[in-house]
């Protein structure tokens, strides 16, 4: 088992507000298998990160920390005491970005910020993926 805690900062916000937005810019220009559409432009850039800059300090009220508990039967995250499971059959996809993981599930994403976690744990979070869900 693999347990540990994050505090999502502004970057890793901003970063996986990006991804999400670039995500859905494809699925709706390019169709949903389309993987080599063209990089978000200036002005959309420029507004995601005045969106998140706005948003950011709500979300961080809302989810101060983040636990997450990840073993062969699936993913917990416990925020503000309340535990979410999340077995590895929602888990369509695991895509690795600079400042962690996004997880593509049947209905969302769940992004892992991985700032607070050593290379060992990066090791066995990455073993999990590997043997339960597709990695991109």
């Amino acid at each position: 088992m693999l347990e540990f805690s994050v505090r999502i900062n502004y970057l890793e916000y901003l970063s996986f507000v990006k991804f999400q937005a670039s995500r859905e810019s494809r699925r709706s220009k390019h169709g949903a298998s389309e993987r080599n559409a063209p990089p978000m432009g200036l002005l959309m850039t420029v507004s995601l990160a005045v969106f998140a800059t706005l948003v950011y300090p709500v979300k961080k009220w809302r989810v101060p920390s983040l636990l997450f508990r990840i073993d062969e039967s699936g993913i917990q995250r416990v925020v503000k005491g309340r535990a979410y499971f999340l077995s590895w059959h929602e888990v369509t996809l695991a895509t690795r970005m600079e400042l962690g993981w996004v997880l593509e599930l049947k209905q969302g994403l769940l992004p892992i910020p991985v700032s607070t976690l050593n290379d060992k744990q990066e090791n066995t979070l990455r073993d999990f993926l590997a043997n339960n869900t597709a990695v991109n």
